[in-house]
This record gives structure tokens, C-alpha cells and sequence, in this order.
């Protein structure tokens, strides 16, 4: 009897260890699974991080570019604008030179002219006439 029991009991440690040899087994499997998975999830993201901040790089640029480039629009728009403006109200602004007015011509001026006549050659000639 006591044989028996010992067998009985030698048998259920061996299934015991069996037992646990195959989960252990199981366990090793599993965690070498895992450690692939993770290590092909820390590439993955690596390279998702990467693209991430090379995307975030060019966006960097197209956005200074385009921020730049919508402000001297923005700058032209005004411009045409006030050129647009300013040619509508252009018809209806007055002259910013007056006119000048024709001013009478007083005795003293026509004498002094004709005494600049005078003394003009004859005919293209050398000698003039001398005021006295």
C-alpha cells in the first residue's frame, strides 16, 4: 500500500512537473511572440515619428510660405483698391494747379516791348536801331 501510494504520488508530481513544464514552455513561446511584436511595434513607430517630423517640417516652410505670400497679396488687394478708388473720385477732384488766370497788360509792358523792338537789327543785319 505504501508502494502504491508512493507511485500514486511520484505519478501526480511527475504530471504536476509535466504541467508545469508545459506551461512554462507556453509562457517562454509567448513571451518570445511578444518580444517580436514589440520590437517590430518600436521599428513601426520609429518610423512613424520620423515621417511625423518630416511632415511636420514641410508644413513648417508651406506655412511660412503661404503666410507670406497671403500677406503681399493682401498688400497688392489694397493697393489695386486704393488705385481703384482713388480713379473713381479722380473725374470729380479739381485741378491741383489752378489755371492761370490771363492778366491784363498794363501800358508800361508795351512800351518796354516795343523798345526791345527797336533795338533789334533790320533785316537780320548787323546794325540796330540804338534808343536814346
Amino acid at each position: 500500500m505504501k508502494t502504491e501510494r508512493l507511485e500514486d504520488t511520484a505519478a501526480k508530481g511527475v504530471a504536476a512537473i509535466n504541467s508545469i513544464v508545459q506551461e512554462r514552455d507556453r509562457l517562454l513561446t509567448d513571451n518570445e511572440r511578444m518580444r517580436v511584436d514589440i520590437a517590430l511595434l518600436k521599428q513601426r513607430s520609429e518610423q512613424l515619428e520620423s515621417r511625423l517630423e518630416t511632415a511636420a517640417t514641410e508644413r513648417d516652410h508651406y506655412m511660412r510660405f503661404s503666410t507670406e505670400l497671403v500677406t503681399k497679396i493682401n498688400a497688392m488687394q489694397m493697393v489695386f483698391e486704393d488705385a481703384i478708388r482713388g480713379a473713381k473720385h479722380a473725374a470729380f477732384k479739381p485741378a491741383l494747379v489752378p489755371k492761370p488766370q490771363p492778366q491784363p497788360v498794363g501800358r508800361v509792358d508795351t512800351d518796354n516791348i516795343e523798345n526791345l523792338i527797336k533795338r533789334l537789327p533790320i533785316n537780320g543785319g548787323s546794325d540796330a536801331n540804338p534808343v536814346r
